[in-house]
């Protein structure tokens, strides 16, 4: 039920109001508490920044330099940033922290960017190139597709062309160029030509819209790379056929007369 909760949130209130020391554990767990909604937690927040600014600065500073939630601390480093007028110091170090998660260094930066905007792009072009997962770079896109369109071309247009980027890296900014930017496919194919670039990405490139034979002949030479009893043979294989049955006649017949197969993969 909510008893419980808005008790707590009323009790966490009122110490604040009378001894604002005493209350600044209670309000560091009722901040962490994620069954708790946003809003009575932003209440505190407020109330707390209000009654003692000071000895928020020192608990917010704690929890965004120290607490194990990595989200939590972005909204910690916020707050220094946004209500206490602290500086934006904070929220600049948790954007360019490795150790922090992916999506918590976007929203860092993403935060950042009302308060001190080359800090947060510089922040942001650092996370486009150190990314680890996919969807961390989607999203640096997505934000400068929003604030940025010229600038967001011209980064995934740098990231792509760049011969020294990771290949996966630089087929996800070829993609997006297409994708959001309307830019050539082409790229995206020649990226996806070369081996050094793994098979999903490669096999993603095929579905793309683009010449056809450079299509037909990724989807080859994955399948010639495919180990015998590789399941992803047969996946590439279906591709070949949407894509050009007459190409993948041979593959098929050879994978059917292929006595280590399954017999489930040779029907």
């Amino acid at each position: 039920t909510l008893f419980p909760y808005t008790t707590l949130f009323r009790s966490v209130i009122e110490l604040v109001s009378h001894d604002a020391e005493r209350a600044l554990p209670s309000v560091r767990l009722l901040l962490a508490d994620t069954r708790i909604s946003q809003a009575p937690r932003m209440a505190v927040v407020r109330h707390l920044c209000d009654v003692d600014a000071a000895r928020a600065v020192r608990l917010f500073t704690s929890i965004a330099r120290e607490h194990d939630n990595h989200a939590l601390r972005v909204e910690a480093a916020t707050t220094l940033s946004r209500l206490l007028r602290a500086g934006n110091d904070v929220l600049v170090e948790l954007a360019h922290d490795a150790g922090l998660e992916e999506d918590a260094r976007l929203n860092a930066a993403t935060s950042l960017l009302e308060e001190d905007e080359d800090r947060a792009w510089a922040a942001l072009r650092e996370l486009a190139w150190s990314a680890s997962l996919p969807a961390t770079f989607r999203g640096v896109v997505r934000v400068f597709r929003f604030h940025a369109p010229e600038e967001a071309e011209a980064l995934l247009t740098t990231i792509a062309e760049d011969e020294a980027a990771a290949p996966r890296r630089r087929f996800d900014a070829a993609v997006q160029l297409v994708e959001e930017c309307g830019g050539s496919v082409d790229l995206a194919l020649d990226i996806a030509s070369r081996r050094d670039l793994d098979r999903e990405s490669r096999m993603r490139a095929a579905r793309l819209e683009g010449d056809l034979q450079t299509r037909v002949d990724i989807v080859l030479d994955v399948v010639a790379h495919c180990p015998t009893a590789d399941e992803y043979r047969l996946i590439a294989l279906e591709q070949l056929v949407k894509l050009q049955p007459a190409s993948a006649a041979g593959p098929l017949a050879e994978l059917v007369r292929n006595g280590r197969q399954t017999d489930a993969h040779r029907l």
